[in-house]
């Protein structure tokens, strides 16, 4: 017997070495394969491939469903500034909207939390397993039968098929985020938005400074782009693209940086916050954008008199806003020429143009008012339905009204606009409802979010603000879902601080 159980114990240990073998050969045939086929993708596609099979590694290595939910957080909101897609059926010459599909960070990082917190929450047996505010979620639900709607009237579907796919992933970020049951999850992007405020500062102001491109087109930076103030000066782009775009991202987040500044009690943070915010600030000029530069003595003495609203009286209110003051002049003073050249100064009938473009839109919109022209058509149909000539005001015809609430109207019809405008009404509402009832760090949020979102919705009078490009669509949305997320939060609270009542 322990002849024939030596034998045994021979033969599979010679199985499992030659199926090691057969596997290892298939592996190193299979990276051959591979890397004949990928040796001729762009860098940014290379990058893409190699950070997945590092994440995947990473995932089988630590295990821990709590770990991979907060490193996966992490990827969400240092990804939101990068451009690291891989694009299908793309139409490069399209703009104003989605040009294809793609297959981004932000798509796995989404499906991958969602996976995480559903598992979280069914393995420790939390009743629902999901949740949603009504009224956000009403809201979304009510904007996107306007844009099955708008269907009717689209010229070219495929586009429109391209942007819905496009809302809809936006639509799951809300969802995610709202899903964030506790706060410890909401410290943690909050702070790597942070983070990002700090990285994108830093490559604007080197961009700026040294007037070129820092090499990182794999991560979706473009050609610096530049503007005449008497001399040529660099405008920033960051990873983001645009200087208009990267101007979206400070002036959404930088009101919220301010606001975790006020809120946050621990020193090292508070040191954290006011250098990404200082730096965001410089980031946010670099940009050159009127119009981000325009929302700020708005949305930041917003988020300041409503955190001190309570003491506004107080010896040490009265040191903060004077301390506040004194670091405005110390700001704006060395930069004033520079500000005062970009209002005035020629901007080459740059603000000119906005006007006659404007009425193009309207005369769109008075012919399309139910139903508009679809979404995602309105490049096509700007310079053929346009009445009035203002749409060939440009050289080019890539490009759409700078005004966003006009693009929306036009893509949408009247009901899509509403519709629109009725999604931030919602956050607003909840926001405002909730940051007089839950915590101050939360309260905070709510109101640094409210802010963020009123200046990009005053950007977005003079701009087609953050629906051209899916990274800042996808930072609008988190912060819908922040704010639904405190919310429920609230909600727990207020069901277990109130007195129990029952029937004996």
């Amino acid at each position: 017997m322990k002849i024939l159980s030596s034998e045994w114990a021979t033969a599979m240990k010679s199985a499992e070495n030659t199926l090691l073998l057969v596997i290892c050969l298939t592996l190193g045939l299979l990276s051959t394969f591979l890397a004949a086929m990928i040796s001729d993708l762009e860098f940014k596609y290379l990058f893409g491939i190699f950070g997945t099979i590092l994440v995947f590694f990473a995932m089988v290595t630590i295990r821990s469903n709590e770990k991979l939910i907060v490193g996966f957080l992490i990827l969400f909101a240092m990804s939101i500034p990068l451009r690291i897609n891989l694009g299908f059926f793309y139409r490069k010459e399209h703009v104003g909207g989605a040009q294809g599909i793609d297959i981004s960070a932000i798509h796995v990082t989404v499906l991958v939390l969602f996976l995480l917190l559903l598992y979280k929450y069914w393995s420790t047996r939390q009743q629902p397993l999901l949740e949603y505010n009504g009224l956000l979620w009403g809201s979304h639900v009510l904007f996107f039968l306007t844009v099955i709607l708008s269907l009717w009237n689209a010229a070219d579907r495929m586009l429109s098929f391209y942007e819905i796919i496009r809302i809809m992933v936006l639509i799951a970020v809300f969802f995610v985020i709202m899903n964030l049951r506790e706060e410890k999850y909401l410290r943690i992007l909050l702070f790597f938005f942070t983070v990002g405020v700090f990285s994108q500062a830093v490559l604007a102001i080197i961009q700026y400074k040294t007037g070129l491109a820092l090499g990182l087109k794999f991560l979706g930076e473009q050609t610096i782009v530049g503007q005449r103030l008497g001399g040529m000066l660099s405008r920033a782009t960051g990873t983001i693209g645009h200087p208009n775009n990267l101007a979206y991202y400070f002036e959404m987040l930088l009101p919220l940086n301010l606001a975790l500044l006020m809120v946050e009690k621990k020193k090292s943070l508070k040191v954290w916050y006011f250098i990404t915010f200082t730096l965001g600030l410089l980031g946010i000029l670099t940009t050159l954008s009127r119009a981000a530069w325009i929302t700020l003595p708005i949305s930041l003495p917003l988020v300041f008199l409503f955190l001190v609203r309570k003491k506004l009286f107080q010896a040490q209110t009265v040191i903060i806003i004077s301390a506040a003051l004194a670091f405005s002049i110390f700001f704006i003073y060395p930069n004033y020429s520079m500000i005062e050249k970009r209002f005035f100064y020629s901007d080459e009938g740059s603000a000119r143009s906005r006007i006659p473009m404007n009425k193009a839109a309207i005369s769109i919109i008075e012919q399309f008012p139910v139903t508009g022209v679809g979404i995602n058509n309105f490049q096509k149909a700007f310079s053929e339905y346009d009445l009035t000539g203002g749409s060939r005001i440009q050289r080019s015809d890539r490009h759409v009204v700078h005004n966003l609430y006009l693009l929306v109207a036009g893509e949408l019809g009247i009901p899509g606009l509403l519709a629109f405008l009725w999604i931030f009404v919602a956050v607003f509402m909840v926001a405002l409802h909730w940051a007089t009832r839950v915590n101050t760090w939360q309260s905070g949020v709510l109101i640094g979010i409210t802010a963020g979102l009123i200046a990009q919705m005053i950007h977005g009078l003079f701009d087609p603000g953050f629906k051209i490009l899916m990274n800042l669509s996808t930072l609008v949305y988190a912060m819908f879902g922040i704010v639904g997320a405190i919310s429920l939060m609230g909600r727990k609270g207020e069901a277990v601080s109130a007195p129990s009542t029952h029937i004996t």
